[in-house]
């Protein structure tokens, strides 16, 4: 009987055990569940991948800025993919997903073997290069039409070229996003400082027509980095709306009057 009672003693403390964990695995226990998936796609799949790429000498070649882009952002593409499938449509923890996999020890150890500073310095020469070209060029008068608004010149065309390569997404990485914001502001400065140049050289054998093209262009270029800078950073890193609001600031005080 002592016996029979002991063991009826044992199976309801079992029981109440039994129902403690069910009510932790449908409560807190839920996310806890969703962390140990989390831990199991950043050490059981992201890891395995990250040293297998890192075998790879080949794709870690600076030699070509966009080759190194696309190998990049490859990787990049995959560590999304593999959130998003993680998360099962959960947005809140695909994000939460993306921010371990980003903190994944094995995430700096790739980054070091890209060396995405010397790609910034290698796409940075090329675009000031460019932007010296597009500047050194003659300066042409656009024979627009008589009526309407006028067009801008191709100089002036060419360098908004050149200064939206700076938060084009094939060109743009995150982990060095913000040495890009500060390159745009930079090629702006020089733009700038060009057209004020120019206003400075103006002379009495300037020809209105020569003088008012200049403005306009100056305004133009103005309006549509002011508008295309912090549009094209907030696509191309997927910035939150505070980030992206600080960004359209610092164009805003680069392009004022100084």
């Amino acid at each position: 009987a002592e016996a029979a009672a002991a063991g009826d003693g044992a199976e309801a403390e079992k029981m109440t055990a039994d129902a403690a964990i069910a009510d932790w695995r449908r409560g807190a226990g839920a996310a806890d569940r969703s962390l140990h998936g989390v831990d199991l796609v950043c050490h059981g799949v992201w890891a395995p991948v990250c040293a297998a790429l890192g075998g790879l000498d080949g794709v870690f070649d600076l030699g070509n800025a966009a080759t190194a882009h696309r190998t990049y952002a490859a990787s990049a593409k995959f560590a999304d993919d593999l959130a998003a499938l993680a998360a099962s449509g959960d947005r809140a923890l695909a994000r939460r997903v993306r921010r371990r996999l980003r903190a994944h020890p094995a995430t700096a150890t790739l980054e070091e073997r890209w060396n995405l500073p010397v790609y910034f310095e290698l796409v940075r020469g090329d675009l000031v290069r460019d932007l010296d070209d597009a500047l050194a060029a003659t300066y042409v008068l656009v024979d627009g039409p008589r009526r309407g608004p006028p067009e801008v010149s191709d100089r002036v065309a060419s360098a908004l070229g050149v200064v939206a390569r700076t938060w084009a997404p094939d060109v743009v990485l995150a982990p060095v996003g913000d040495k890009f914001a500060g390159l745009a502001f930079e090629l702006v400065g020089l733009v700038v400082g060009d057209a004020a140049r120019r206003l400075g050289d103006a002379t009495a054998d300037w020809p209105p027509r020569r003088l008012g093209q200049l403005a306009f262009d100056l305004d133009a270029f103005d309006a549509a980095v002011a508008v295309r800078l912090a549009a094209g950073f907030e696509a191309s890193l997927d910035l939150d709306l505070a980030t992206a609001d600080a960004v359209a600031a610092g164009a805003r005080a680069a392009l004022a009057p100084g």
